[in-house]
């Protein structure tokens, strides 16, 4: 879960005002939860097809943080 935190933390951070931006933002987010995984994951260390698994809900995980986060201190795509 912690995992999940930073990457919904480091996601908040990087959000800005355009959404293209912000949809690339995603897909190289998820691109770095699938390494994480493969790396250092809970089920998935040194196997890619797993990895891939695993990273989809840390990388679903990650953006609920990072709504929560959008939630509490306000969320720049909204100018709050």
């Amino acid at each position: 879960m912690w995992r999940a935190v930073l990457l919904g933390t480091a996601l908040y951070l990087m959000l800005g005002d355009d959404p293209d931006a912000n949809l690339k933002l995603n897909g190289v987010s998820y691109i770095v939860a699938v390494v994480w995984s493969y790396y250092d994951g809970v089920f998935a260390k040194r196997m890619w097809s797993i990895a891939f698994l695993e990273a989809i809900f840390l990388h679903l995980a990650g953006i609920q943080v990072g709504n929560l986060i959008a939630i509490i201190f306000g969320n720049p795509l909204f100018g709050s």
